[in-house]
């Protein structure tokens, strides 16, 4: 086994001096916007590439071939072949959680121009890191050095304000029917809600009492059931006017809800579109009806059911008595934030356990086979679910 440790190797040449490369990614979205412009670079300099998510990934048969990790662990030698992180190539170091795709265009930017949407994919591979709401600091604090050097200061700025979907840009309504993260129960994909509560304060929020008013209203909502909320105004991420995406924020949800919709495998091939974002956001709109009716019923019930199976920890949520599969991810992730599921969320359709994709820890060689449907895992029991963590 070669596995290349030093960054004097840039991406750009490791490229041009692989003759097939074989991209074994990971199911998470960081890593999914990497491949992407990996294959995209490769492609520019004629070299054959597969791509493939960790879970499908099998040995190439011809030795020659290069293997590049994306954020997939190595836990078993593999004779004769050369492997390399890309964490490695990047100078990401593996210990800290940090965007992968971010390095990337780092290092990038040192030798080729770089369109600027991967900019703006950058950002939303830098908010998907985040365990629990999308507005985490934590988040922003530990890229602070890295989004200096890698993302032009042009394309955005922080400023403080209500955190909605598009707000500013958008008007309030639409933002506060688009709002997802934190999702407010009877506002959130419901227009009449969203025209009530701005009603409830006077119908704008032209002034600064009544955008006070309208937060403590919102607040109000989220206190009857929200366990780890982060607060509705706050420092956040805001496009200049020269890209045409409306907000990171949404578009992170938005991939999301893509990736729920039609799989891994398509989403890695059209991520670096420029028009990726708006494709993603039809998508979120086609399934906001069964994502609404599933957090509702899982907030009216209080929660999804913790339970432990081979020493994992899991949210058990009901899904039977939907008429359509909801976008299981999205809907993990908005539970999640709101703290009424664990970092595992598992549904049930009463007769198997949905688990999506991207909450099995990646490894290659994968020794398990898995039942893949889209971006879940299908599995008879939660028995069988815990032996997938294993």
């Amino acid at each position: 086994m070669v596995t290349v440790t030093s960054t004097l190797v840039n991406i750009v040449s490791y490229i041009k001096n692989v003759k097939n490369l074989y991209v074994v990614f990971s199911a998470d979205l960081d890593s999914i916007i990497a491949s992407s412009i990996i294959m995209r670079i490769a492609r520019e300099e004629d070299v054959e590439t597969y791509l493939a998510p960790f879970y499908e990934a099998t040995r190439p048969s011809d030795a020659s071939s290069s293997i590049l990790l994306v954020k997939v662990l190595q836990r078993t030698p593999v004779g004769g072949l050369k492997i390399t992180q890309l964490d490695d190539l990047v100078g990401k170091d593996p210990k800290i959680i940090s965007s992968t795709s971010m390095h990337l265009l780092r290092e990038l930017k040192k030798h080729i121009v770089v369109p600027r949407y991967i900019d703006v994919l950058s950002l939303v591979a830098m908010l998907s890191l985040a365990r629990g709401s999308i507005y985490d600091q934590n988040v922003i604090e530990v890229h602070k050095k890295l989004l200096s050097e890698a993302v032009d200061n042009s394309l955005f700025t922080f400023i403080d304000t209500l955190r909605l979907f598009g707000y500013p840009r958008r008007d309030v309504i639409d933002a506060l029917i688009k709002t997802v993260d934190p999702y407010i129960l009877g506002v959130s994909l419901n227009r009449e809600g969203s025209k009530k509560v701005l009603e409830d304060i006077g119908g704008s929020v032209s002034s600064e009492e009544a955008k006070t008013k309208l937060v403590d209203q919102l607040a109000s909502i989220l206190s009857s059931y929200c366990k780890s909320c982060e607060p509705i105004t706050g420092t956040k991420i805001i496009l200049r006017d020269l890209t045409p995406v409306d907000d990171v924020y949404e578009a992170t949800y938005a991939l999301y809800c893509y990736m729920d919709a039609l799989g891994l495998d398509p989403l890695v091939y059209v991520s670096i579109s420029s028009k990726i974002i708006d494709i993603a956001r039809g998508v979120f709109d086609y399934m906001s009806k069964p994502l609404r009716e599933l957090v509702d019923y899982v907030i009216e019930n209080g929660g999804a059911k913790r339970v432990i199976s081979r020493g994992v920890k899991m949210g058990i949520v009901d899904i039977s008595t939907l008429q359509t599969t909801p976008p299981l991810f999205v809907a993990h992730r908005v539970l999640r934030a709101l703290g009424l599921t664990e970092d595992v969320t598992v549904f049930s359709n009463g007769k198997e356990y949905l688990l999506p994709a991207p909450l099995i820890a990646p490894r290659w060689p994968y020794d398990k086979e898995l039942n893949i449907e889209k971006s879940f895992v299908v599995f008879r029991s939660l028995q069988d679910v815990g032996e997938a963590f294993r």
